[in-house]
């Protein structure tokens, strides 16, 4: 089973306002064979059960999370460094010079696709949005 996963598309999660949305993305993730994901979580940023050294929202993914190679950067640039090379990034953004990822010819690139998805309140940052297409 692990050699159908594609390995041709990643997520990055962008500093999430809750964590538990990604550690529920995960079992999505993992149901849709997707096999990387990259995560922006400043580690002082959660409290309480939120908190990620408690890792207790992990508990929601914990059968996802251990067929899914999962990386923790401590900054976007850190993530965005990480992946330039091979991938392609696209943004979850809704604005009105957003375009549709339809639109976006990103197979013409001959790099693997990853798609940013950015915090519930603010949206993807400007360092994303700068590297997004």
């Amino acid at each position: 089973m692990f050699q159908k996963r594609t390995h041709n598309t990643c997520l990055l999660f962008e500093n999430s306002a809750d964590p538990y949305n990604v550690w529920e993305c995960l079992r999505t993730l993992d149901s849709f064979g997707i096999q990387h994901v990259d995560v922006v979580i400043k580690p002082g940023k959660y409290k309480g059960k939120a908190s990620i050294p408690q890792k207790r929202g992990m508990r929601t993914a914990m059968g996802s999370a251990k067929w899914l190679t999962v990386w923790n950067h401590l900054t976007t640039q850190h993530a965005l460094d990480a992946v330039r090379d091979e991938h392609h990034v696209v943004c979850s953004d809704v604005n009105p010079d957003s375009k549709d990822i339809r639109e976006d010819n990103w197979e013409a690139s001959g790099k693997k696709l990853l798609g940013v998805m950015g915090n519930e309140q603010y949206g993807i940052s400007d360092e994303v949005e700068g590297h997004g297409r």
